[in-house]
């Protein structure tokens, strides 16, 4: 059974886009030259050729638009963006059909295969650009039933014009409301179940990554990021090059339980909140000695802030989307499509904030382990300050740094292993150590992971950092104040480099321009409103004027053709016997029949049959008798001559 076309489907599909959308003014443009196309009497003689320019120019539109919205920075899916524009994308297609006399659009103008084997079959587009307007209402993401609602009578409409005779009109719409609760029921179950599948797979990744936060580390989490040389984060000091080393603190931790190390207060805090309960602020306005950028590159919901110690200042993050735990873990909530932050510190600063009862403790199991390294290095008999070098000098004299840990042992034993026997091993074991040794001394301490700053870039006087520069070291608590110490020997930077494959730096080039282009992408688009039509819609305008130009100068022929089709239509329009008799018989023997527009002694004259002007002529007497007949005559046959 082939579709009706309902009256006034199209209005409503193009209301329905653009009120779905927030697309009205677009939506109101198309349905403006949908209306024109029924009032206006200018219809253009299009060659199948010219039908194949429009398709092609669709596809050229398609493509820009493709391109465009994939290589763009958005809160919305390049995937929705595409959709909500495709009624506009595809409008040279609809306007081809509706302004050319044939009414209908050849189908080789949307397949190129069909071009191949002269294929002339056509189609009416009407229908299938209606339901491509409430496929891209879609886009909208109604929180509500609207759009369920609107599809649902949209189709309706359609199935309700073409309905079959053999039911009643009550029998066929409860059949189709039954459909609809059908519909509803299982788009209902689909949600839920998506809601519920996506519960278990957290359930289920969280084994993997117990703590996307980071409120929680094991030992092996720094070294399970050592080898990928993908650059996460770009940093950009006031004053290149940095004249210190920099080490950003992302997560900070106080309890170890023997295997993994958490956090004793995990909980976050808005910056208000903090400010209210007489914490240090997080964005005070101190002016500070040193100035970095941070560019965030992995594209996340929500993300760890990578800071230096002694920081003084944050810009960019809006405080509203910012929480902070007690050990200065700073979260950034709906960050954008570029994480970007500028940071103001005092190199030298160590912060002062008071130890907590955490940060001195050991479980039983890990006291025992350490007692015989604290007998060996006489831990319990030296002063902070003592045991801070003691443990340093530990470690530069008697280990390694490998990644290459041999055959996998217990984690529960893997510290173990490290001091008594390895004697090698990453940063994550000897940041553990470290801060486990010193708290052995009765040194305040804590387990910090982060990023080492240390790859410059002179042509751009920024420094990569790498997801193989992740790092781990230690804070203790000294002299009342926070030490930064970092036990592991100073090599393992040029050790993890040598892993690097040889396209390393043709792989850093392409991924210096993709961050430039989404940067300068998220820039200029700020500065536009989000009404603003996309660059690409701007290369409409000159492709419409060259299209314009050409349908003009077509408009000139058929709109002469126009005047005599009017004649032809009135002549039509008069019922005589002998003309009709004349008509039938030329088409009985075989002769083609008029074409659009050509009057009846141009149709015999391009058959070659003169013999019948007489008749012809007698016609337009017995037609146009009265008024002017022999005026008529003499000027029709030298318009025709």
């Amino acid at each position: 059974m082939e579709l009706k076309y309902p009256s006034l489907q199209l209005s409503l599909a193009l209301a329905f886009w653009g009120w779905q959308s927030d697309m009205l003014a677009y939506a109101a443009t198309v349905l403006l030259l949908v209306v024109i196309s029924h009032r206006t009497p200018w219809r253009w003689e299009m060659e199948k050729a010219e039908f194949h320019r429009i398709g092609d120019l669709t596809a050229v539109l398609l493509g820009f638009a493709i391109i465009y919205f994939y290589s763009s920075d958005s809160d919305t899916l390049a995937v929705y963006s595409i959709l909500r524009w495709l009624p506009v994308l595809s409008l040279p297609l609809l306007l081809g059909q509706l302004y050319s006399m044939g009414q209908l659009l050849p189908l080789s103008a949307l397949f190129y295969s069909m071009r191949r084997y002269g294929i002339t079959t056509t189609v009416d587009i009407r229908l299938p650009y209606a339901y491509l307007c409430i496929l891209a209402a879609g886009s909208g993401n109604a929180t509500d039933q609207s759009y369920f609602i609107g599809v649902a009578a949209f189709t309706l409409l359609v199935l309700w014009t073409s309905r079959s005779g053999r039911h009643t009109g009550v029998i066929w719409f409860l059949s189709f409301l039954l459909a609809g609760c059908l519909g509803y029921g299982i788009q209902t179950g689909l949600v839920k179940l998506q809601e519920a599948f996506e519960e278990w797979a957290v359930d289920w990744f969280a084994d993997w990554e117990p703590d996307p936060f980071k409120t929680r580390t094991a030992i092996g989490d720094r070294g399970k990021l050592k080898l990928s040389s993908r650059v996460i984060l770009q940093v950009s000091p006031d004053d290149f090059p940095l004249r210190h080393p920099l080490l950003l603190k992302e997560a900070a931790y106080d309890r170890y339980s023997g295997q993994y190390w958490t956090t004793g207060n995990s909980t976050f805090q808005t910056v208000t909140q903090l400010h209210q309960a007489n914490t240090e602020p997080l964005i005070p306005t101190e002016t500070a000695l040193n100035h970095i950028t941070v560019l965030h590159l992995l594209a996340q919901h929500s993300v760890l802030l990578a800071l230096p110690n002694g920081m003084l200042s944050l810009q960019g993050p809006p405080e509203e989307n910012l929480l902070r735990n007690k050990l200065g873990t700073v979260k950034w909530l709906e960050t954008p499509p570029v994480v970007r932050y500028q940071i103001a510190y005092v190199a030298s600063d160590k912060g002062s904030s008071t130890p907590t009862p955490f940060d001195t403790q050991l479980i039983p199991s890990t006291a025992k382990m350490l007692e015989p390294l604290k007998q060996e290095l006489g831990l319990s008999r030296l002063t902070h300050e003592q045991a801070v070098a003691s443990v340093a000098n530990f470690f530069a004299t008697r280990f390694a740094y490998t990644l290459d840990l041999g055959n996998s042992r217990d984690e529960k034993e893997a510290l173990a292993d490290f001091l008594y026997r390895r004697h090698a091993g990453h940063c994550e074991y000897f940041a553990t150590a470290t801060a486990l040794l010193l708290r052995v001394a009765g040194v305040p301490t804590r387990y910090v992971v982060g990023y080492s700053v240390q790859e410059p870039d002179s042509a751009a006087k920024t420094y990569r950092v790498r997801q193989r520069h992740a790092h781990a070291w230690t804070e203790a608590y000294v002299n009342g104040a926070w030490q930064t110490l970092d036990n592991t020997p100073s090599r393992w930077a040029e050790e993890e480099a040598k892993a690097d494959p040889w396209w390393q730096t043709m792989t850093d080039l392409w991924s210096d321009w993709a961050i430039q282009l989404k940067v300068w992408q998220w820039d200029r688009a700020k500065q536009h409103n989000k009404e603003n039509i996309p660059w690409w819609a701007w290369l409409v305008i000159p492709l419409s004027v060259w299209l314009g130009w050409r349908l003009y100068q077509s408009r000139k022929r058929v709109a002469s053709v126009q005047g005599l089709q009017h004649d032809d239509n009135s002549a039509d329009q008069f019922e005589d016997p002998e003309y009709a008799r004349l008509v039938e018989q030329l088409l009985a023997e075989g002769h083609p029949p008029r074409n659009l527009g050509e009057t009846p002694l141009q149709w015999l004259r391009r058959l070659g049959l003169n013999a019948y002007e007489d008749q012809v002529l007698g016609y337009y007497r017995r037609r146009y008798k009265g008024n002017a007949v022999d005026t008529f005559i003499p000027h029709t046959l030298a318009q025709e001559r």
